[in-house]
């Protein structure tokens, strides 16, 4: 059996006594002081990260979506009665939607198709402006040229 009286008995009991186990209410704030300076920062950023994330995935969207109608157009056959936003074969409707892809026919997509001649006296070369809204906006806006 120890006796208090030895000096490494007398030494450990010191140490105890000098060292409280466990950690002070200070201690505990100033660490969840560090760590929320850290967290929260980067918590933002990833907000941040996946609003851009969104925003650009519906520009990206409505500009191969402006593409899609625009080469559909092209393909049409040449009328040089087409002016404004009569497209002969789908009548004075403004909103082409059933130009629109099947991939984007449920995402709140509308296509707008203005047709003029700009530099061509004799209607020869059609500029044909796609117009693409997603939900009430207007997110892209493509040009492309049609020759007779």
């Amino acid at each position: 059996m120890l006796r208090k009286n030895v000096p490494i008995v007398k030494y450990i009991i010191r140490l105890a006594r000098d060292h409280q186990v466990g950690t002070s209410l200070i201690e505990v704030l100033a660490a969840l002081g560090l760590f929320g300076m850290i967290v929260v920062p980067t918590l933002g950023y990833m907000a941040l990260g996946s609003t851009y994330t969104g925003t650009i995935k519906s520009y990206q969207d409505s500009k191969n979506l402006a593409e899609s109608v625009l080469q559909i157009v092209i393909e049409l056959p040449y009328d040089p009665t087409v002016i404004g936003t009569n497209l002969s074969e789908y009548g004075d409707d403004h909103p082409i939607t059933d130009l629109i892809p099947a991939l984007f026919a449920n995402k709140n997509y509308t296509a707008y198709l203005d047709v003029s001649y700009p530099h061509s006296p004799n209607r020869q070369i059609q500029q044909i402006n796609i117009t693409i809204c997603h939900d009430g906006k207007q997110t892209s806006t493509l040009d492309g040229y049609k020759i007779n």
